[in-house]
């Protein structure tokens, strides 16, 4: 669990490479400023993905934009997500 006074740092795809112990099952890139951790297999069910990216800096990014001018309060929202970094875990694509 996170408190509120923690501070997110942001950590590079560099740090994450380098922490990876099995390098021929798992790769790290950097997809549009965003980190991909991919399970390198070839059955469909057994692939999986873990993004990590800043949500407050992917909402920023103009393919959001109708999004942020739909709402009554975008600087409130943005306020809110100011440092929160997302892991979703893409399970089979």
């Amino acid at each position: 669990m996170i408190s509120d006074d923690s501070s997110v740092e942001v950590i590079s795809l560099t740090y994450y490479s380098t922490h990876i112990v099995n390098h021929r099952k798992y790769f790290a890139r950097n997809i549009s400023c965003n980190l991909s951790i991919e399970k390198n297999v070839r059955t469909k069910e057994y692939k999986r993905r873990l993004t990590v990216y800043d949500k407050e800096k992917e909402l920023r990014r103009s393919d959001n934009q109708d999004f942020i001018d739909i709402l009554t309060d975008p600087e409130g929202l943005l306020g809110m997500l100011l440092e929160t970094i997302m892991f979703p875990l893409l399970l089979v694509w």
